[in-house]
């Protein structure tokens, strides 16, 4: 492996962006780093930010992937902001957002997106309203998709679940019990006529 070399990438998040390289910029330049490998700076000509990161290697193929991965982010950066909404019932707000925020987490950071759910609508208690915001048109609808056809499907059909005692309380374990015991009569005089 050859010695660290200094690079300057200059970038300028601005519609088209631009991002340059000096090659083994002077003792100047690098001084002007301090402490922290990037720092910005306003353009006086264009009035626009232009941030310049210093990156140390010593592969010039490595440079040109870390370039492109800046262009990548800036590209990403400079597309607007889109919204998508959907109704979800409203007791089935706790399923989406799930145990600790979970199931909106997960989302959040699979899609990069943000998830905000309303409290149930005035005019429709039963409704809540689910706002996904991201730059990716795409992961919008596929966050809408997975909330409606994995998280909610799979939650909404649990059955709760009832310890005995609120069974017997509400006359269901005894009506139960009952139920089985004229199942049991009716098998066995089903039986008696086979044999």
């Amino acid at each position: 492996m050859g010695k660290l070399a200094n690079c300057v990438l200059i970038a300028m998040a601005a519609s088209p962006f631009i991002i340059k390289y000096l090659s083994k910029p002077d003792v100047e330049w690098t001084n002007k780093f301090e402490t922290d490998d990037w720092f910005s700076e306003d353009s006086g000509v264009t009035g626009r930010k232009i941030t310049y990161l210093l990156v140390r290697t010593s592969d010039e193929r490595k440079l040109q992937m870390i370039r492109l991965r800046i262009a990548e982010i800036i590209e990403v950066i400079q597309k607007p902001w889109k919204t998508s909404e959907f109704m979800v019932e409203s007791h089935m707000v706790g399923y989406l957002v799930g145990r600790g925020g979970r199931n909106i987490k997960s989302l959040r950071d699979k899609f990069t997106v943000q998830i905000q759910i309303s409290d149930p609508i005035p005019d429709n208690p039963s409704k809540s309203l689910v706002t996904v915001r991201g730059r990716d048109g795409t992961a919008l609808k596929e966050v809408e998709i997975v909330m409606k056809e994995t998280v909610l499907p799979k939650n909404y059909n649990r059955v709760p679940k009832y310890d005995e005692d609120t069974l017997i309380e509400n006359g269901i374990y005894e009506n139960v019990e009952e139920e089985l015991e004229d199942l049991k009569k009716a098998g066995e005089m089903l039986a008696q006529g086979f044999f």
